[in-house]
């Protein structure tokens, strides 16, 4: 015959609180932007593990150099989950983008797609540091798309005539 000795019961201890295994949900949400990011930081998983070894170029600073430069890792690793080139925003680091009017936009809910297109057909960094700061988000995201396409119709349509004689055109102001 069996008998169960269960000693382990929950019925009468104490409520769990905030913390599992010592660590609060601050913590935890912080290790796991941390994992992200270092997911993110380089082009391929070869280089990753060759970066334990050998001196591989990263396309993102880690997230402690991040939060150095005023970076919120939770904002850039929710980013950076959304879709956004970490080649693209390594791009803008390097070009003077400011970390913190980033981060304020990807919270105020940044299309990271636009922006990530906008950076890789030539947004200047510190000018979008000042955008953010002037336009609200809808806005923001609007102008980044529009960068994007006007990018896009110089590089293939460069000469300006041309350009004018098409956009003319297609709305039925050319014959």
């Amino acid at each position: 015959m069996m008998t169960n000795n269960n000693t382990n019961s929950t019925v009468g201890t104490k409520p769990r609180t905030g913390l599992i295994g010592g660590m609060s949900l601050k913590v935890r949400r912080q290790m796991a932007a941390e994992a992200v990011i270092e997911s993110h930081r380089y082009r391929s998983v070869n280089d990753r593990m060759l970066s334990r070894y050998e001196a591989v170029p990263a396309v993102l600073p880690s997230a402690d150099d991040l939060a150095d430069m005023g970076g919120d890792i939770i904002a850039i690793a929710r980013a950076l989950d959304s879709g956004l080139s970490a080649s693209a925003f390594g791009t803008a680091i390097e070009n003077g983008l400011g970390l913190r009017a980033f981060c304020r936009a990807v919270k105020a809910g940044l299309d990271v797609h636009a922006f990530s297109a906008a950076v890789n057909n030539g947004l200047s960094a510190p000018d979008f540091a000042d955008t953010v700061e002037s336009l609200d988000i809808d806005t923001l995201n609007w102008g980044l798309q529009c960068f994007t396409e006007q990018a896009v119709e110089v590089k293939a349509h460069p000469d300006l005539t041309e350009r004018t004689l098409r956009w003319l055109e297609q709305r039925g102001y050319a014959a």
